[in-house]
């Protein structure tokens, strides 16, 4: 049973890793390319677009992983700063 355990465990943190791989490989290559190339306006707020998409999507898998966690550690976390998603606007919201 516990193997079974830690192989779901071991997929399920390989799913986790890959989709934040991803969407770091987005931002970074958006970044890199609005450092290295003088680009239409209209070609920055593309690659800006996605880069806050990109970083919605990794705040959304950190903050579901923040959730999981037990009443002890979220309060652990607490004490070190401002969790996520815990009376935190987005500049959008103002």
């Amino acid at each position: 049973m516990a193997d079974e355990f830690d192989a779901i465990a071991d997929a399920t943190t390989a799913v986790i890793a890959h989709a934040l791989l991803n969407s770091m490989a987005v931002i970074s290559g958006a970044a890199s390319l609005l450092l290295e190339h003088e680009l239409a306006p209209e070609e920055q707020r593309n690659l800006l677009l996605r880069v806050h998409a990109q970083a919605g999507h990794v705040t959304g898998i950190l903050q579901d992983l923040v959730r999981g966690l037990p009443g002890s550690a979220l309060d652990a976390l607490g004490g070190l700063g401002h969790l996520p998603g815990h009376g935190e606007t987005s500049p959008t919201d103002a």
